[in-house]
């Protein structure tokens, strides 16, 4: 299995009408998306409000850890790409590495009972 360590596993998806590839992240990338998730703790005995946190900067890091040739994009460039097509690219990344939350059980769907 040694000779596996490090093999890139990807595959191409559809993105903005074109083609894009995605890679399988390996451990040490999935745990840098739990980084990118996990929102900071607050300082212990300070006031201050944690800062939420920004729900594209989740997405672009996503992407640049899991999409061939998204790494040095910018905020900046990635809002010029339509909000849903990074989503659902996104989504694609996490759901090749085993990741993926099923969101379409609860589509359109209110599951908080209102």
């Amino acid at each position: 299995m040694k000779n596996l360590i490090g093999k890139k596993v990807e595959k191409e998806v559809p993105f903005c009408g074109e083609t894009v590839t995605i890679k399988k992240l390996s451990v040490s990338e999935v745990y840098e998306v739990q980084r990118l998730v996990t929102p900071p703790e607050p300082v212990k005995g300070s006031k201050t409000p944690v800062e939420p946190m920004d729900p594209m900067k989740i997405v672009n890091g996503i992407l640049r850890i899991g999409v061939n040739d998204a790494e040095n994009l910018t905020d900046e460039e990635f809002a010029g790409f339509p909000l849903d097509e990074l989503n659902d690219l996104a989504s694609q990344v996490m759901a090749y590495c085993g990741l993926a939350i099923d969101n379409e059980s609860t589509d359109g769907v209110d599951t908080e009972g209102n």
